[in-house]
């Protein structure tokens, strides 16, 4: 681990590029570490209302000296995890000893990490990554049968983000409801409670951006905000953004969805592997789970980033039958081995992805000079090198950023719209601690 972990540093160590992270994910793990969810949030901006127990991670230890600087922890460490394990199936691979676990592990883990990469999810506190890192860790368990390790893990990923929820239902057994598992069944339907509690608190919808169950109170966003909410996520997804009031029966988008971007790529990976696996009679039931979390991704928000584990799932369950067909020519390493090839890999790949995505010099050599100002724990957050506006609102105090729709890494409160006329604090004497109410 610790061989890969030096691999892994000078990526996890730079700043977040993804640009969901500058949007909402700082600003709420700074609101988290700060002032915990105050009623009402999503208010101040309706992305505030996307919680998750991924970005509470960091927010643990985003304080004193570490403030900022813990963004991408959880990201990193689901990331040293994912390739222990693999360093681990390949040595066994290797000496002929591998279970059909081993061989899906060896395909799923490298599509996963790879297609982060591609998507920018790998050096980000975005709880895409966590979600589709748990579910590929929870496919691996189950394809032998259900399993309570699998019960709790995807119960967890719940928290993490509220889509994978439908894929739950792959992981049941009958097995699961006997009377020796009341405490295991008990700590299941706990764990994913988080995340409705703090949606119903910082927007009143528990299933956030969902309209379901929502409640129409003081601390709450209004009936037609949460619509808007809602179809803003579905036509991000479908058309990037391009027509956000179109209607949700609106078909037009297929087409120029199934050429955007990675999307051919990533389809196409997904489909040959899933016909590999019915083809050869292979289906179990981690195919199951991905099937499932791919129809809910499709009708809710088709967006890669959220067919991430899918993809990585299906990836495995083929990869899992063609290694136990064929014997690949696998040089006989120790895990010891694998994990130092992954560690120089995860370092190539850093660089890489230095120098397209930051365009800094076509000089290779201030990648060096970029990784050598992440040797003393840098910033990850985003700081625009901008003045924000100060506005008052109903006597509520924020920031606003002057020319960007991202507040970053800006001191809360801060949104990039001006607030509503009708929002004010619900206890003006506690102010944004008592929580924001609609009047």
């Amino acid at each position: 681990m610790l061989i890969i972990l030096a691999g892994l540093l000078p990526i996890e160590s730079g700043p977040s590029l993804l640009y969901d992270s500058a949007l909402y994910h700082t600003q709420l793990i700074s609101w988290m570490a700060q002032q915990g969810l105050p009623p009402g949030l999503g208010l101040l901006h309706y992305r505030m209302g996307f919680s998750s127990s991924w970005l509470a991670l960091p927010a643990i230890f985003d304080h004193g000296a570490l403030t900022g600087r813990m963004d991408n922890t959880a990201g990193g460490f689901a990331t040293l995890l994912l390739l222990t394990q693999l360093a681990l199936a390949l040595e066994r691979i290797m000496r002929r000893e591998a279970s059909q676990v081993d061989r899906y592990s060896a395909t799923a883990i490298p599509v996963l990490i790879t297609c982060s990469i591609l998507l920018v999810f790998l050096r980000s506190p975005s709880p895409n990554y966590g979600a589709a890192a748990a579910l590929v860790v929870v496919s691996g368990l189950i394809i032998r049968g259900t399993s309570s390790a699998a019960l709790l893990m995807s119960a967890g990923a719940i928290g993490i983000k509220i889509t994978v929820a439908p894929a739950f239902a792959a992981v049941l057994g009958r097995k699961m409801f006997g009377a020796g598992r009341l405490a295991t069944l008990a700590l299941v339907l706990a764990l994913p409670l988080s995340l409705p509690v703090a949606n119903l608190r910082t927007t009143g919808c528990p299933a956030f951006p969902s309209t379901l169950l929502c409640s129409n109170v003081a601390a709450s966003i209004s009936p037609v905000a949460a619509r808007a909410a809602a179809m803003d996520t579905i036509n991000y997804g479908r058309n990037d953004g391009k027509d956000y009031a179109a209607p949700y029966w609106d078909l037009s988008w297929i087409g120029g969805w199934l050429i955007r971007g990675f999307n051919p790529y990533l389809l196409a990976l997904a489909l040959s592997s899933m016909l590999l696996v019915i083809f050869t009679r292979s289906w179990n039931r981690a195919a199951t789970l991905a099937a499932i979390n791919a129809v809910c991704c499709f009708v809710t928000a088709p967006d890669a980033r959220f067919a991430l584990p899918s993809i990585a799932i299906f990836a495995g369950c083929a990869g899992s039958v063609l290694l136990s067909r064929i014997n690949p020519p696998i040089p006989r390493l120790s895990a010891v081995k694998w994990a130092l090839l992954e560690g120089c890999a995860m370092l190539l790949l850093g660089a890489a992805s230095d120098w397209l995505l930051t365009q800094r010099t076509s000089d290779p050599r201030s990648i060096l000079t970029l990784w050598s100002d992440r040797l003393v724990m840098p910033d990850h957050a985003f700081r625009f090198d901008v003045t924000p506006r100060h506005e008052v609102q109903n006597g509520i105090e924020y920031l606003m950023p002057p020319a960007d729709d991202r507040c970053g890494a800006m001191p809360i409160p801060c949104t990039p719209y001006p607030l509503a006329p009708t929002t004010f604090y619900c206890d003006s004497s506690a102010g944004i601690r008592g929580g924001l109410c609609r009047r």
